[in-house]
């Protein structure tokens, strides 16, 4: 397995990075509705994050849960992931972004 801290990095670079990965981790303890679970769900991609609250909330598809401030646990399942062939479920992330759109829109018009 191969790891390099890159520290900040411009988001293009992100996406780049993200899109051409195995798997994004995603372990914070806290949190807001995720822009990199987001991400992970846009571009299809497998993502092991913390199980708090808002995470379990926001995705349930092509992701794997570890105990927060648990570093073996998380180790582990890194581990794993890294030796198993997976298969992500595919995602149409247009249909959030349509629905999105269908509720916002319903709000406006409707009050």
């Amino acid at each position: 397995m191969n790891l390099r801290f890159l520290g900040f990095i411009d988001r293009l670079e992100q996406l780049v990075l993200m899109n051409n990965s195995i798997a994004i981790i995603q372990p914070s303890l806290f949190e807001g509705w995720s822009t990199v679970v987001e991400d992970a769900k846009a571009l299809n991609k497998h993502i092991i994050l913390s199980n708090i609250p808002i995470h379990r909330e926001q995705i349930n598809l092509n992701c794997t849960f570890f105990e927060s401030n648990n570093v073996s646990e998380l180790s582990e399942k890194l581990i794993t992931f890294a030796n198993t062939k997976r298969q992500n479920i595919p995602y149409d992330y247009n249909k959030n972004i349509m629905d999105f759109k269908m509720r916002l829109q319903e709000i406006l018009l409707n009050g």
